[in-house]
């Protein structure tokens, strides 16, 4: 196997939003109309998640994340467990 004759990588962003159901998501569709190709998705119905990236070189992921109001899966699940702490729920204590 040949190496290519050039490869051209102009930038390279890693960060993503792992994102849980949610009614404004609307599975993905959301961010999708509101920012067009500037957003890239594959939402999994079956897991009620989805796995989100900016495609905009002056807009992050959590940016977008934050003007839409919605929260990623890491957040949201340590605000539940807090809830499950207050209210008594044996396990989490």
């Amino acid at each position: 196997m040949l190496p290519p004759a050039s490869v051209l990588v102009q930038e390279l962003d890693l960060s993503y939003a792992i994102l849980p159901w949610s009614e404004p998501l609307r599975n993905g569709e959301a961010m999708q109309e509101r920012y067009g190709g500037k957003v890239g998705f594959r939402y999994y119905e079956d897991e009620d998640h989805g796995i989100f990236w900016s495609n905009d070189p002056h807009k992050s992921i959590g940016a977008m994340v934050r003007e839409m109001g919605l929260a990623e899966a890491g957040p949201e699940l340590e605000r539940i467990k807090k809830l499950y702490r207050a209210t008594g729920v044996p396990a989490y204590q």
